[in-house]
This record gives C-alpha cells, structure tokens and sequence, in this order.
C-alpha cells in the first residue's frame, strides 16, 4: 500500500480558535489538583451515550494526559465514552466491520461499552516508535481545540515528535475526560508527518523514511473501531478510531501551536 508523505507547515493557526467555555476554566484549578474524573457512564450501563452535561467547544492546554496506559495497560477500558450509545456483548454485537486484516479483537469495548481503540491499539505502536512512553509519562503537552460541532484538533508533543490529529464527535467532561474520533486516514497523516518532522539523529529509525512507514500505516488503519460520525452500526464499515482521554492541568487556550521543523527538507 502506497502512503503519501505529506508534509506539516511551518507554523498553523488554528482557524476559529474559540475562547474556553468559562465552565472548563473554573474546573482547571481542580483538574492540576487531579480531582477523580467522572465516571464515564453508569456501572453496566451499556447503551448510555456522553453525559447530558459533557461540552462539545472548548479551547485548552494541559500538562498531563492519559490515553489508558497509566497506571496499567488496562486503563483504557474506563477511560472515555461510549460514544454511540450502543452496546457488545458475546450474544448480541453493534459492530461495524472491521478492516480486512485486523486482528481479532480489534474492536473490544471497554467497561460498559467504552470506545477507546487509541489507548488500547494505538499507543502500543506509538510506544514503540518513541521508546519514550506515548500515552502519558513521555507527553509533554497537549492542546485540544473544538467548534460547537466537536470537530477540530488534538496535539501532543511527545519529544521528538509533535502529533496533530485531526478529530470529531468531541465530548468533554467538565471533570476531565474527553471522548471524540479521528478518521483512521488523518492518523495516517499525523504519525508521519510526525516522523517526517523528527530529527533524524534523534530517530534514526523512522525519521524521513527510515523505517517502513507502511508498515505503521497498516497498523493504524486496521485499529479502526468506529465510524467518523461517532456510530457503531453494525454491517458498515470502520473508518475511524475512537480516542479516551483523561486530562489535568488544563488551562486556557488561544494561540497558534508551537512551529514544527521540517527536519526532512523537500
């Protein structure tokens, strides 16, 4: 499979920035004090969407996050949203189709019907481009930007590297936990843009081509879970991944991210 290296500009404005939702800036001070995150849905719960009360805009900085890998690797079954307020279980299965060539399992739930197929299937391979811990002790921050739709951008830089990922479908929790979707094809092109950008004496591997990207490109296509819209229909095909995360220390964003050298050249 073919993979079109695209490259990131040198710096982005993100367009329509918006101001944080007054709510989510209240609850800073508590999530840098690591207050508990709500519980994503009800014990047993299973076709329980988002919470009425989870914000769609918002504009935030944090200093910690945790896709599910903290304090296990297990963590991400109770980290995020049941996103399309539908339910598996070993009788009855609201799945859409996985891609040809995912691993069994690929779509597994998290405790009553989470979706979180970043923490559980992507962070292993982020792990193991970075060696340096990618779901939470290795990121140094994150942004997360949204419209009143929940469309926008995820960003985290996770030395050397500096992800960008184009998402949808945003829940967040005034406590800290978010719930939103990316089409597998815009990871595609934040994992290498990623390492396109990395220095090349830092990782020798996979910077500028170094590595068999396609390889990684197919691991993350086959990771997806969902579709972009946020549903689960069954008999439809996956497009998309779901992404749990658990945030604290958020404050206020609104500004341009941080400049990403192109350490490849043209």
């Amino acid at each position: 499979m073919a993979i079109r290296r695209l490259r990131p500009p040198r710096r982005r404005q993100i367009g329509g920035v918006v101001a944080c939702i007054a709510a989510v800036a209240a609850c800073s001070g508590r999530l840098a004090a690591g207050t508990p995150t709500d519980a994503s849905v009800a014990p047993g719960d299973c076709d329980a969407g988002p919470p009425a009360t989870a914000l769609r805009q918002v504009s935030l900085a944090m200093t910690q996050v945790n896709f599910g890998d903290d304090p296990d690797a297990s963590a991400w079954e109770t980290i995020g949203f049941n996103l399309g307020a539908e339910c598996s279980t070993s009788t009855v299965r609201d799945t859409c189709m996985p891609v040809p060539g995912a691993p069994q399992g690929i779509q597994q739930r998290g405790a009553a019907g989470i979706d979180n197929s970043f923490g559980r299937n992507i962070c292993p391979i982020l792990d193991a481009v970075s060696g340096q811990g990618a779901c939470s002790t290795g990121i140094a921050q994150a942004y997360l930007v949204t419209d009143a739709t929940g469309a926008g951008t995820l960003a985290f830089h996770l030395p050397p590297y500096w992800f960008e990922i184009s998402i949808a479908q945003t829940f967040v929790s005034l406590r800290g936990v978010a719930g939103a979707v990316t089409a597998s094809s815009a990871l595609v092109t934040a994992v290498d843009n990623a390492s396109a950008a990395a220095s090349p004496g830092v990782s020798p591997t996979c910077a500028c081509g170094g590595c068999d990207f396609n390889s990684i490109a197919e691991q993350l296509l086959q990771s997806a879970d969902v579709q972009l819209g946020g549903s689960n229909a069954n008999g439809s095909q996956c497009n998309a991944i779901s992404i749990g995360m658990q945030f604290s220390g958020a404050t206020q964003f609104a500004g341009t991210l941080p400049d990403v050298p192109d350490a490849c050249g043209p």
